[in-house]
């Protein structure tokens, strides 16, 4: 959905110092007892409303969610459609320095719900040579070693995507009208669409052979 009016992703000063407030806490509320990596994340909405997010692991690793997403999960149900939230702001918060990025999943998120200009905080922690690094801190202190951010908009970490969806069309050749459609992993490679869920162009869906038309 195009956005109907421009919106401001220039933070106010107080806007910004809530936003990465609010990212480094709910790094301590991350459930990550597998890796140690905490993460917490926070944003904003042209409403003015914030969320949070942590990063969920559990033992099947491919189950947990990240910060980012846990973020922005909550803010999309909460909207009825066909309106979609408007992001001003999004703040990720790491313990390591330089600060980390979201991942490749996280931003393919950010991006489907976010302007492509919406920028990203990026907060590290900051490590003296020889001082071991220790959760047992008062979040006081999180904020002041946090750092200056890395600041990028979801435009630069994930350029050149696109936002639309594609459908894989099963056409009957047998002379009916019926058509059946189904969604399909697909890869834009080399300026190509190629299919990824099916070894060839034609396949049989009972008796009946089905030719897979692509449309955009």
């Amino acid at each position: 959905m195009a956005p109907s009016q421009p919106i401001n992703f220039k933070l106010t000063k107080d806007e910004l110092q809530k936003l990465s407030t609010l990212a480094i806490a709910a790094k301590r509320k991350a459930y990550c007892p597998y890796s140690n990596f905490r993460v917490g994340a926070a944003l904003l909405t042209d409403q003015h409303s914030y969320y949070q997010g942590s990063n969920v692991e559990v033992a099947s690793t491919p189950v947990g969610t990240c910060a980012e997403r846990c973020a922005i999960a909550p803010l999309v149900a909460s909207i009825e459609r066909p309106e979609l939230p408007r992001v001003r702001g999004l703040a990720v918060s790491t313990d390591i320095w330089p600060p980390a990025s979201p991942c490749g999943m996280c931003r393919q998120m950010i991006r489907e719900f976010c302007e492509a200009d919406m920028p990203i905080y990026m907060y590290g922690r900051r490590k003296e040579v020889g001082q071991e690094y220790s959760q047992n801190i008062t979040e006081m202190e999180e904020l002041q070693i946090c750092g200056e951010p890395v600041i990028m908009t979801i435009g630069e970490l994930l350029p050149m995507v696109s936002t639309q969806f594609y459908w894989l069309l099963f056409q009957c050749t047998d002379g009916t009208d019926n058509l059946l459609r189904a969604s399909a992993r697909m890869i834009w490679t080399s300026g190509r669409l190629r299919l990824r869920t099916l070894d060839s162009f034609s396949i049989r869906y009972g008796s009946r052979s089905i030719l897979p038309l692509f449309f955009k």
